[in-house]
């Protein structure tokens, strides 16, 4: 009976991790690219409970919603580890997803969470379990500390990072600067504008200035001058000054951290040290780019330097034809009367020419017809008569065959021919 109790307790808490692990998961995926990349910045600044260690930058940079599920897990358990990914929600605006984690968990809120265990003390035999059992100053320490980087990321806009100004309140309650949710809106499609915190629809017409949260960050302003923050940049576990950096982890680390094995085989080098080499770099790159950017810029230059003389020089052979043309035209609408004028008269003196022929030729087809019956009758005669002027008949015939028919109408035709093509040449 025993054993089945202990199996079945075993059974309840692996149900349990299972759920509090989907939950988590299920509510990273829901945030957006950005969104998830905001909240490994502010998870590995997040300010922890003591004797926990923030999860280094190294693990959440390239890390999916799994990958950061099971890094939750390992690192602060499954209460803490839901608490403080609400925490981390609220800290991006995203108190929806926060509210919604907190209800899926536990509806009636989240529980305090223990501390984490440590090896047993003397004296700890007979001290009862829980939450009770901790360390009273460390719990006075813990419920006194004030959290100003939370106060901060109220008065900060989700979508620049940086204080509100002008802030406005959307359809769905939550704000952001004026100018940075217009810009956001003239980006997205027209008429498909949403939240860029809950992706609520939301109509640009209806932004509404909240005073009180402008209020709020002038407060808060006031409260955190420059130069608080720096005097408290202290490391949360060793109380020692931040005045180092480690490039493998990508995070401030103090002397007492740097001695440890955490980062014992890591670079470390002197904050002002990294500013110094990164800056360099950034430096040596912004160089190059503004080079590069000098080039393309003359290359464009140059490009619209050769297409305005190309469109200029088309220009001008356009006009060109253009003109030689419209002098082609006036030349030969000055020739097409003269021409017209001079064919009307060719063709007049054709027509008369032509007269003429037909009358020369009527008439020789005239004396052939006489000269053909002359010489029927001719032959017809008796001995006696048709011997009689012989010689004269057959002279007339004889002259007449030395002059044979000319071609009359093809000469005319050349000659009109020749004429033209004449004129035409000595235009």
């Amino acid at each position: 009976m025993q054993q089945r109790l202990a199996a079945q307790r075993a059974e309840e808490g692996d149900a349990m991790e299972k759920a509090v692990s989907d939950c988590l998961h299920d509510i990273l995926e829901e945030l957006t690219k950005d969104e998830l990349k905001k909240f490994k910045l502010k998870l590995n600044k997040f300010k922890l409970k003591r004797d926990y260690d923030n999860i280094p930058m190294g693990k959440l940079e390239d890390a999916s919603p799994v990958d950061m599920t099971q890094s939750l897990l390992s690192y602060y358990g499954e209460d803490y580890g839901a608490e403080v990914t609400v925490d981390v929600l609220k800290s991006i605006n995203r108190r929806d997803l926060a509210e919604k984690l907190s209800e899926t968990l536990r509806p009636d809120g989240l529980t305090p969470v223990p501390e984490p265990q440590q090896s047993p003390k003397p004296g700890d035999k007979d001290r009862p379990k829980g939450r009770e059992n901790e360390n009273p100053e460390r719990a006075t320490a813990t419920a006194s500390e004030t959290p100003e980087w939370e106060v901060k990321d109220e008065a900060t806009c989700p979508i620049c990072l940086d204080y509100f100004s002008d802030p406005v309140t959307v359809d769905c309650g939550h704000s952001s600067c004026e100018i940075c949710i217009t810009t956001y809106c003239e980006k997205s499609e027209e008429g498909n504008h949403g939240c860029p915190i809950c992706r609520s629809k939301m109509e640009k017409v209806n932004f509404r200035p909240n005073w009180q949260l402008a209020s709020l960050v002038e407060k808060v302003k006031c409260r955190l001058k420059p130069g608080k923050e720096e005097k408290e940049n202290l490391c949360e576990r060793h109380k020692e000054k931040l005045s180092l950096f480690c490039e493998d982890d990508g995070e401030f680390i103090c002397v007492e951290c740097d001695k440890s094995a955490l980062h014992k085989a890591h670079t470390v080098v002197l904050i002002k040290e990294a500013v110094q080499k990164y800056k360099g770099q950034i430096c040596v790159h912004l160089n190059n780019l503004n080079k590069k950017k000098e080039e393309l810029l003359g290359i464009k230059l140059n490009e619209e330097r050769q297409s305005q003389k190309h469109q200029e020089e088309t220009e001008s052979v356009r006009k060109k034809i253009m003109s030689e043309f419209e002098e082609l035209e006036k030349i030969l609408q000055e020739q097409r009367q003269p021409l017209l004028a001079q064919l009307e008269e060719l063709n007049k003196d054709i027509v008369k020419r032509e007269n003429e022929n037909v009358t020369k030729l009527f008439k020789e087809i005239s004396f052939l017809s006489n000269l053909i019956k002359e010489l029927k009758e001719k032959w017809q005669q008796p001995a006696s008569e048709f011997l009689q002027d012989i010689r004269s008949t057959l002279n007339r015939y004889v002259a007449h065959s030395q002059h044979p028919p000319r071609a009359i109408l093809h000469y005319a035709g050349r000659g009109l021919e020749t004429m033209l093509k004449w004129h035409l040449l000595s235009a």
